[in-house]
């Protein structure tokens, strides 16, 4: 129904709203379905498709569906499981997403923790979050040990994968 004072541009974005809305509570029926697993879906359907598109580097539904896998199997080998709290900091990028939903996949909390906290404020931050283990760029990683946290670090960063 539309009112007579909307332009129809403005209907227009009205619709579109309107399907964004349709397409999340659909998404939220099923309480099993979680993001890792709608992306494999999505995979499935639009494969090459660009998904996340970085300044640096982008994936399709495919290829973020194989990383968040691949970090979920990496995850378990570290013995990061169900209910265990990861710290993750680094800059917004592709890998930041599978490696955030991978962590998800297998159960794990992750504590999205701003890049650009040092000192006491990150400490704070991550004794907040209860990580026991984080995953970080370079500085961020060292940022983390300095400090005071005493969990596992990885880092991840140019080269590494």
């Amino acid at each position: 129904m539309n009112a007579p004072f909307v332009r129809s541009g403005q209907d227009a974005s009205r619709r579109a709203w309107t399907r964004a809305l349709e397409t999340v509570s659909r998404a939220t029926r099923d309480p099993r379905r979680t993001l890792p697993r709608a992306v494999a879906e999505w995979a499935a359907a639009y494969g090459d498709r660009p998904a996340l598109v970085g300044v640096e580097e982008s994936y399709s539904f495919t290829r973020l569906s194989a990383r968040i896998n691949q970090y979920a199997r990496w995850a378990l080998a570290q013995q990061i499981t169900k209910g265990a709290t990861v710290a993750l900091m680094m800059r917004n990028r592709p890998e930041y997403a599978a490696i955030w939903l991978g962590l998800t996949r297998v159960g794990a909390v992750v504590a999205l923790i701003g890049p650009e906290l040092t000192g006491p404020a990150l400490a704070h931050a991550l004794r907040v979050s209860e990580a026991r283990a984080a995953i970080a760029s370079p500085e961020g990683a060292a940022a983390i040990r300095e400090a005071g946290f005493d969990g596992p670090v990885w880092t991840f960063g140019p080269g590494e994968r």
